[in-house]
């Protein structure tokens, strides 16, 4: 009778099933900020920004040729219309150093795009605004 005891016990030390315990909550602490995005077929204005101690380049996607934006200087790209067309725009340090993109929605028409140095590998490398209103980082 004495090892009929023991046959559960060991059942529940050796059991490979583990629970954690269930934890319910909604995400009004911890959503974050509602992803970025314009109202669709609006004009749109994206102001890109060098934060970083190198030159970058930029380009529009539509077959323009790249431009440099030197350290601590600002540029506003005005030929990408409206969001009613998908949109990109790439960038690249030249010294093949990682970007970091944060996206500051300065009004209803305005993106402002911050380049800062990133010192992970590859980075972020360009924007894409769709014609839906949002915008991706890629």
């Amino acid at each position: 009778m004495a090892t009929l005891a023991l046959v559960p016990a060991l059942d529940l030390v050796a059991s490979p099933w583990t629970t954690a315990p269930a934890l319910g909550g909604t995400c009004a602490s911890n959503c974050g900020a509602p992803p970025l995005q314009f109202e669709p077929g609006e004009l749109i204005a994206v102001q890109v920004v060098n934060l970083t101690q190198g030159l970058v380049e930029v380009q529009e996607a539509q077959g323009s040729d790249a431009f440099p934006l030197p350290p601590g200087r600002v540029t506003q790209l005005e030929r990408l219309g409206s969001t009613t067309v998908n949109s990109s725009v790439l960038f690249w340090d030249t010294l093949g150093l990682g970007l970091k993109v944060k996206l500051v929605k300065v009004d209803d028409n305005t993106l402002r795009v911050e380049l800062q140095p990133n010192y992970q590998s590859p980075g972020d490398r360009s924007i894409y605004l769709r014609d839906d209103g949002r915008i991706d980082i890629l």
